[in-house]
């Protein structure tokens, strides 16, 4: 069994840093001797938006853990004859960034299962970026409203949102991708809100989402200008 992590400096996805972080688990032989079928499992992460929580390692394996269940999912399903396919591409957005933001440039996370998973993880972007940028499931322009797509945007659903992170999947079929991207992203949800529910209880007087205890610098800088440039009035 191999565990690497790599180091990805990026200047043109609107990120400051990208980590990736991969399993390869060969192949092996169950007790009864019958060979068991494993599944790559490739995470790329490329924003720590709760690193108070997370240090950027603790979140990429949180999220790798996730893919791995995932794809003994998928494995398991598929070998019952329900899934097809044993490869799958999820994207995962940033619940964080401000809707003023691009979406192309709020992707948290790239994750790819199976030997084809990178492929479909384009399908699971489109659906993930036009979910966000009409503000309702990529099913919902594929099925009921369809002057909202243009050109170059994806045919299928669906897209997953659950509280305010938006994913889109891909690599089984539409009800499939929303099954596997909804569980996916309800567990993730679940371990940050567990890890705040925690940090909140072992600091009590912090004021602000923050290890120091001290506001972001948009607040703070955000004072500063105003006070600099004055008020048209000031009763």
């Amino acid at each position: 069994m191999l565990f690497a992590m790599v180091l990805i400096l990026s200047t043109d996805c609107g990120c400051q840093y990208g980590v990736e972080f991969r399993r390869w688990i060969g192949n092996h032989t169950s007790t009864k001797g019958q060979p068991v079928m494993t599944l790559s499992v490739s995470v790329q992460l490329f924003a720590d938006p709760w690193s108070h929580l997370f240090p950027l390692e603790e979140l990429g394996s949180a999220i790798k853990s996730i893919a791995e269940a995932t794809a003994a999912e998928i494995e398991a399903r598929h070998a019952t004859g329900e899934f097809n396919k044993t490869s799958f591409g999820i994207v995962l957005l940033d619940p964080t960034a401000p809707l003023w933001k691009p979406s192309q440039d709020c992707v948290l996370a790239i994750i790819a299962i199976g030997e084809e998973g990178a492929k479909y993880t384009l399908n699971g972007l489109a659906k993930a970026l036009e979910h966000r940028d009409h503000g309702f499931d990529c099913g919902i322009g594929v099925y009921v409203r369809p002057e909202s797509l243009t050109d170059g945007d994806f045919k299928w659903g669906y897209s997953y949102q659950d509280g305010s992170m938006i994913a889109g999947g891909s690599g089984l079929s539409e009800i499939q991708d929303r099954l596997i991207v909804g569980k996916f992203v309800v567990e993730l949800n679940y371990r940050i809100a567990s890890a705040k529910k925690a940090w909140v209880a072992a600091n009590p007087d912090n004021g602000w989402y923050c290890n120091q205890n001290i506001p972001s610098v948009r607040y703070t800088d955000t004072l500063e200008r105003l006070a600099k440039t004055g008020s048209l009035i000031k009763l």
